[in-house]
């Protein structure tokens, strides 16, 4: 219960509030971490700044760095995003990664400016 709650504390003041829970792999206990909503996301508003330098980024340091592997998946919608550990990145995680499209709230998905390109992911904006 102390580390749940270590967790908990350090990750609201970085992203927001989190909660700890399973997911079906190896004993399953307390393996995923919920950020119910994730201020970075939600701050940036761009899927792009999400992927590019908090998601990949997050799981390459746990992979490769730290030898624990680690997936998340952003969920643009609600700005949840949830941390499973035990289960590594797939390529195609990271191909949908790189697919999504910009974010209704993205300065970039802004009506005059639909003809733009990110500048990190190869996608026009779309609606």
């Amino acid at each position: 219960a102390g580390s749940a709650g270590s967790a908990g504390s350090a990750g609201a003041v970085m992203v927001g509030d989190v909660l700890m829970g399973d997911v079906m792999v190896g004993d399953g206990v307390n393996q995923r971490l919920l950020v119910k909503r994730c201020r970075y996301l939600e701050e940036a508003g761009c899927a792009s700044i999400c992927v590019n330098t908090c998601k990949i980024p997050t799981q390459t340091f746990f992979n490769e760095d730290m030898s624990v592997k680690m997936r998340m998946i952003p969920n643009y919608e609600d700005y949840s995003c949830k941390f499973e550990f035990g289960i590594a990145p797939t390529a195609e995680d990271e191909a949908e990664a790189r697919a999504t499209p910009c974010l209704s709230v993205c300065k970039l998905g802004r009506a005059d400016l639909r003809a733009v390109r990110c500048s990190t992911m190869d996608k026009t904006v779309v609606d």
